[in-house]
């Protein structure tokens, strides 16, 4: 009896510690609510593996790495199956990542299809990344704007995929037009080139950026999140050539005057000047009504005329007095409203040869010049070694 009760504490404990005997388990077999729980088990494992399929891009069928991303835009992870030796070849920094003494490297060494969390890398940038590394990018199908360009110009920068990545990194600057690119968009241009270390897209960035942009635009850049970045260095030697093409654009126009002086020539004009108000009316005028005097004489093109010619027409573009326009606007707004002048009503005997001609013909050249300099001078490694950047100071970079 006392071991009958034992065997019997015995069978209720197995009960009890595994939940249920075989003889449960035979009855819940034949019971429709219990297999139609199981199945339904079944079926959501399957969905959920099918699910997780659905949201991978296989970027290589045989791919032994799985690498997640998260998505800024959806809020989501998204996961990419890429092959690690592809990787590794493109990129020195995966090649370190997955060396055997860090935990990436072991992952891939001891896991089947690990699974590798790359973070604060956004989804679909390193998406196009791995199309492009696994040539499963088509290059006339691929667009970016700035913005972009200069997100993928980070992650490029980190995983130092430059060299890589050059013929892309080409081809997406040439899809962006740069001459109506706002002030951040020229920001964003100029740090993507200086990135990607394209040193001719950086000269002909920069030199845009100094000839479109005020002094003190990198208060505006501060306002830019991934404009943060830029190096303190560079917009202080941008500040320094917008000052320096402001001051050549001044100079233009300051050393005008002393031109004219020099032009002693008189000509008769086809104008009319009143001798009471030195009005000027037209060539068949008789009488100059505002002050009632009909004493009108041939208005003469002399060196008086013709600085007060001058000055008016700097005056009538705001360019007079100089300082107030040369401390608020950029270069390419001052050689706008020096592009303004003109003295097409100026006719007299000297035509085309008349000083007053000739010295705007002068200050439109100069200024077409004074825009070439800038555009030919600076070097990008020159700037990053910390110098002034005009390659002009015996620098020895090849420009590429």
């Amino acid at each position: 009896m006392t071991t009958t009760r034992q065997n019997s504490r015995c069978t209720c404990s197995t009960e009890s510690r595994h939940g249920r005997t075989s003889s449960a388990m035979a009855e819940d077999a034949t019971d429709p609510v219990s297999q139609s729980a199981n199945q339904t088990d079944r079926t959501e494992r399957v969905e959920d593996e099918e699910t997780s399929k659905k949201k991978m891009t296989i970027l290589d069928s045989d791919g032994d790495l799985e690498v997640k991303c998260f998505d800024q835009a959806t809020q989501a992870t998204t996961s990419f199956l890429v092959s690690s030796k592809i990787l590794q070849l493109a990129s020195p920094v995966f090649r370190c990542m997955f060396k055997p003494q860090y935990k990436e490297g072991q992952q891939l060494l001891q896991a089947d299809r690990p699974a590798v969390v790359l973070e604060g890398d956004d989804a679909p940038l390193m998406e196009t990344i791995f199309k492009i590394l696994h040539h499963g990018s088509d290059i006339r199908t691929t667009n970016v704007d700035p913005r972009t360009l200069v997100r993928l110009a980070i992650i490029s920068d980190k995983y130092d995929l430059t060299e890589t990545l050059r013929v892309w990194s080409a081809f997406w600057f040439r899809l962006i037009p740069d001459n109506d690119a706002t002030s951040e968009e020229l920001g964003f241009l100029l740090l993507a080139s200086w990135l990607f270390k394209d040193m001719q897209k950086f000269k002909n960035v920069f030199a845009l950026a100094v000839w479109k942009l005020p002094l003190g635009f990198e208060k505006k850049w501060a306002k830019e999140e991934l404009l943060d970045i830029i190096p303190e260095h560079l917009t202080m030697v941008m500040n320094r050539e917008i000052k320096q093409t402001l001051n050549d654009l001044e100079m233009l126009l300051q050393t005008t005057p002393a031109f004219l002086r020099q032009g002693t020539g008189a000509w008769e004009t086809q104008m009319m000047a009143c001798s009471g108000c030195s009005r000027i009316h037209p060539a068949a005028a008789k009488t100059c009504h505002p002050c009632n005097n009909n004493h009108l004489q041939k208005k003469l093109c002399n060196t008086d005329s013709r600085l007060v010619e001058f000055f008016l027409a700097l005056e009538a573009q705001s360019l007079w007095p100089m300082v107030q326009q040369f401390d608020i606007c950029s270069p390419i707004q001052i050689a706008n409203l020096i592009a303004k002048l003109n003295f097409d009503k100026h006719v007299c005997g000297a035509s085309r040869a008349c000083p007053l001609q000739t010295c705007l013909d002068t200050i439109k050249s100069r200024m077409s010049i004074a825009r070439d300099n800038i555009r030919s001078r600076f070097c990008l490694q020159c700037i990053k070694e910390g110098g002034s950047g005009d390659d002009g100071q015996c620098c020895t970079h090849k420009q590429t």
